[in-house]
């Protein structure tokens, strides 16, 4: 006849034995579940994040463009002075320094020119800087002649048909013996056309950083042309790339017309999880065992707490945050056991919490991160979607970052970041503050901010000029370029409006700062 220990015992091992499949089916199924809800996630975070780095690089070569168009048609007396030779010469030549400058500082950039329209009938036709494949040095190439096919000089009719900046799509170009990608602007005078101003970036360029793209183990990633091929260089042709099958997808629009595709297998994806699925359930094993031994030696007097530390397990196994488990002060095994999981609880607990903390925190400002900001964005489209909101928003630019970097080296440019950002917070106390770049801050000003937005700004601005870096012996100024505005629902149909609003107006300080401290 079996004890009634026994009995117990075995009805304790087969409960935890039901316990532990229950928990590893729920808990197989769950995984699987929310891996693939988080790898549309991840992958569409993937694919805008890997997005907004080459339109950074795409942006800076159309603010160089914009810079020398409106420069082009500013320092102009009039048409009729071009027919001038001597006028003509020194304002190509003036062109051609400004156009240097701008092009040495833009990423990516392997070709700028000046074009002037042939129908001006002008002594001169501009001037063409490109690197070739033999040399790695901008040089001055001769100027295409308008009269090729319309193919290779699409650069000109693009530009003048549309009478506004266009990007153009992929093409070859004999004078530099690359594929390359456009951005051309037409240069007009009191309506007359005078020429076109662009400046080239390699295909391969764009293709190599889309290559480097790998979500999971083998994920991989595409760049889709306007026309929707999925490009890869080979020299005077494009070549799209065989569909994969079987895999999962993001796509985010490019700044000239082209898409990102950022690609992942599903296989990669089961594999994570079942890993996953593994080490859950060896970690469900080794409890029962556990339970099991705790059993035989104290069955009786495992009895009653064995159903809160069951209970506590499950939630645990299942994700639960907060979890009812208190701290235990009996000496035996079940103290014992019941201490081993709550402290393993309140580690999960805490390295759940590091985690949220890194994936959202600065590592070096510790202000919110770019990941912060991308939600806080989705919340405000929301907000103007409603068109009921007070709120504003500063973009900043720290001025004299790369020059701190390159003189002083990364370390004073760090501190020259965490200074500014300890000078953000002590100003905009009721705002969350975001980096978003390496130089770049953005504040969302709500509530008393955003009342008080001028005196606070102008309060920042009197920190900045009082802060100072020492370095080697020398001061280092806190310059700090800042743009606000403020949402009108009259105007501001996007978020992305207000922003680019706010971020020309931070420019244009940018400018007035550099001017003001010569650099």
């Amino acid at each position: 006849m079996k004890s009634i220990q026994t009995k117990i015992l075995i009805v304790v091992i087969s409960g935890l034995l039901i316990l532990a499949l229950t928990v590893s089916g729920i808990v197989m199924y769950a995984t699987m579940q929310i891996l693939y809800q988080d790898a549309d996630s991840i992958m569409r975070f993937e694919s805008e994040n890997e997005a907004t780095k080459l339109n950074d690089m795409l942006g800076d070569i159309e603010k160089s463009i914009l810079i020398v168009s409106e420069a082009a048609a500013e320092q102009l007396d009039s048409v009729e002075s071009l027919l001038d030779s001597e006028y003509q010469h020194n304002y190509t030549r003036d062109m051609e320094v400004l156009f240097n400058n701008a092009a040495r500082n833009t990423k990516g950039m392997i070709a700028y020119y000046f074009r002037y329209n042939p129908d001006l009938h002008l002594p001169g036709v501009g001037f063409f800087y490109g690197l070739t494949t033999q040399t790695n040095d901008l040089q001055k190439l001769p100027v295409t002649d308008l009269s090729e096919n319309r193919e290779s000089i699409r650069w000109w009719h693009e530009p003048t048909t549309a009478q506004k900046p266009v990007w153009i799509e992929p093409y070859y170009h004999s004078n530099s013996d690359f594929l390359m990608v456009s951005y051309v602007a037409p240069v007009y005078f009191e309506g007359q056309l005078i020429g076109v101003v662009g400046m080239d970036i390699q295909l391969t360029t764009l293709l190599n950083a889309v290559k480097n793209i790998s979500p999971y183990e083998n994920g991989h990633a595409h760049l889709i042309s306007q026309t929707g091929e999925e490009l890869t260089a080979i020299r005077g042709e494009f070549q799209p790339k065989k569909s994969d099958q079987n895999v999962i997808t993001a796509t985010s629009e490019l700044d000239n017309g082209m898409t990102l595709k950022v690609c992942a297998y599903y296989r990669d994806i089961q594999s994570q999880g079942l890993k996953m699925v593994l080490a859950m359930t060896l970690t469900t094993i080794g409890i029962v065992a556990v339970f099991i031994v705790i059993t035989l030696i104290t069955a009786q007097r495992i009895t009653q707490p064995l159903r809160h530390l069951a209970k506590a397990a499950k939630d645990i196994g299942n994700g639960e945050e907060m979890v009812s488990l208190t701290n235990n002060d009996r000496k035996d095994e079940i103290g014992v056991l019941h201490r081993v999981l709550y402290e393993s609880n309140e580690r999960l607990n805490e390295y759940r919490s590091k985690i949220e903390a890194r994936a959202y925190r600065d590592s070096l400002t510790g202000l919110k991160n770019r990941e912060a900001y991308v939600l806080a964005v989705k919340d405000m489209e929301q907000r103007v979607a409603d068109q009921k909101s007070r709120f504003g928003i500063v973009v900043l630019d720290v001025n004299n970052l790369k020059i701190v970097n390159d003189t002083y080296g990364h370390m004073y440019g760090n501190k020259l970041l965490v200074r500014v950002a300890k000078l953000l917070s002590g100003s905009f106390l009721n705002s969350s503050i975001y980096r978003v770049g390496g130089d770049e801050f953005v504040v969302i000003l709500e509530d008393e901010d955003y009342d008080e937005r001028e005196a606070l700004l102008a309060e920042f601005d009197e920190m900045c000029i009082d802060e100072y870096l020492e370095a080697e012996g020398e001061t280092i100024p806190v310059l700090v370029a800042h743009g606000v505005a403020v949402y009108d629902p009259e105007i501001d149909y996007s978020y992305d409006n207000l922003f680019h609003r706010a971020d020309g107006l931070m420019y244009n300080h940018k400018r007035k700062i550099k001017e003001q401290f010569d650099i």
